[in-house]
């Protein structure tokens, strides 16, 4: 079930129906079986590896809890963390594995074949694996007790607003506000769900079918097109997937339970590292937390195992994300990029130009890298970065005006304005409703409104990270 369908606005209008008129103490388990029924409408079936990682993480946590003896808390973490990696990697990884040992038995003179598993993959697995496997880190390292609940740890998994693409909350976030649930209409609420369906719906769905067209290996098109291609995709990968996260926080805020904000203005930021506190953060610091740090992070004395902890974080990033070598590549060009930065990641910038350029080298070094991420081969994205480098020699060339997003491409530039307007924090969503900023909120909001229904794209698209 998508945001942006008719389904779901007809689902989440019954619900709060219904949540309004459930007594407070049975909200919890209304809010439970909204959030399987939400899921449902994808693949009933698939309901239950949503049971199954529950039940075996409310287990595992709470004998890690009892246990006094270091290796029974060992054996219970190690059976968690190998179930729910195993069947992350069964769905997402076998016939990727699979090939790529075909390929070098062949390459090696043996030959084989593989099977390929037409395996449908799981809707939101790899949010709600790598969220599960927090909290069961997290009560293994003392840092939380082990829920008593099961419906509050069931909820803790499901939760149908942040299911599908995030954010990766931490159970120490989210399940003490499963205790106090309450309907909350609030301007905040509408400000996040505004905003989010028009990143969506004006600015990513107006983009998708050029970026489509430019992506699609069976069309040619010119090397300036290319490039008006890497420049669309990144807008409307950001627009997306952080429109997806926008409603998800807004509809979450009406059912009384706050997330976290997932993308931050990523696009102004003047270090690679910086992205990566402003882009996808939960997954950022859920990489940092879990990874990088359990690699030793930047404790070493010697520079070179910092390094290879932030490569290797970065890779397991990249392949989070799919079972591609353009992934893989992605992953990896973003760890090169940040070793690369790091010597002089204290260099403080005095002019405001300076720094500008800087965001700026930023921003295309991230576009460049997404062009891997969205091509469908590693020789397609090496094809296409090289008609880039043409196309930049000749900008003022010519390219399709047939096709080219008009309305998608305005409404960049506006979103380019909203961030900018946040990032200053000229209209903040929990301002008081007194001065100048309500009024620049509501008219920002009028205004966003009118865009969606006047120049939204109303065909209920797919957004982009639910392939992941």
């Amino acid at each position: 079930m998508l945001f942006n369908s008719f389904t779901f606005l007809l689902f989440f209008g019954a619900f709060l129906l219904i949540y309004k008129l459930l007594p407070s103490n049975y909200r919890k388990q209304g809010l439970l079986v909204a959030s399987y029924t939400f899921y449902a409408f994808w693949r009933f079936e698939y309901i239950f590896l949503l049971l199954f990682s529950t039940l075996l993480d409310y287990v595992c946590a709470r004998q890690i809890e009892r246990a006094t003896q270091s290796k029974v808390r060992k054996a219970y973490l190690f059976l968690s963390l190998f179930i729910n990696l195993g069947i992350l990697v069964f769905f997402k990884y076998a016939n990727f594995f699979g090939d790529n040992v075909v390929s070098l038995a062949n390459l090696l003179g043996v030959e084989t074949s593989w099977v390929t598993w037409h395996l449908v993959l799981p809707l939101g697995i790899s949010f709600y694996t790598f969220q599960t496997i927090s909290y069961t880190l997290d009560v293994y390292h003392c840092r939380l007790n082990a829920e008593k609940s099961i419906i509050n740890l069931a909820l803790y998994v499901s939760f149908f607003p942040q299911l599908i693409a995030g954010p990766i909350e931490r159970a120490r976030d989210l399940l003490p506000q499963f205790n106090q649930l309450k309907l909350r209409f609030s301007q905040e609420a509408i400000y996040w769900i505004t905003l989010g369906f028009f990143k969506k719906m004006v600015v990513a769905d107006n983009l998708a079918p050029f970026v489509e067209k430019i992506f699609n290996p069976d069309i040619q098109v010119g090397a300036v097109d290319y490039l008006w291609g890497m420049y669309a995709f990144a807008i409307q990968v950001y627009a997306d997937f952080s429109g997806y996260s926008d409603i998800a926080l807004g509809v979450a805020l009406l059912l009384g339970v706050r997330l976290h904000q997932n993308f931050r203005q990523p696009y102004f930021a003047s270090s690679f590292q910086e992205f990566w506190r402003r882009w996808h953060i939960s997954l950022s610091f859920w990489l940092r937390d879990y990874v990088y740090f359990a690699l030793g992070g930047s404790q070493s004395k010697r520079t070179l195992f910092t390094y290879r902890n932030l490569l290797l974080t970065m890779l397991v990033g990249g392949l989070w994300h799919g079972a591609s070598w353009t992934f893989v590549l992605w992953g990896a060009l973003h760890g090169a990029l940040l070793i690369t930065e790091r010597p002089w990641l204290g260099a403080t910038i005095h002019y405001p130009a300076l720094r500008f350029l800087k965001q700026c080298w930023v921003f295309h070094w991230v576009a460049l890298a997404f062009v891997i991420f969205r091509a469908k081969s590693v020789s397609q994205a090496i094809e296409i970065l090289r008609q880039i480098g043409e196309g930049i020699g000749q900008i003022v060339g010519a390219f399709d005006l047939e096709t080219f997003p008009k309305v998608g491409c305005f409404f960049a530039v506006v979103l380019g304005l909203l961030d900018w307007g946040q990032k200053k924090q000229w209209f903040i969503p929990t301002a008081s409703n007194n001065g100048w900023r309500y009024w620049l909120r509501f008219g920002i909001l009028t205004g966003l409104f009118w865009a969606i229904m006047f120049f939204g794209v109303f065909r209920g698209a797919q957004f982009i990270y639910f392939q992941f």
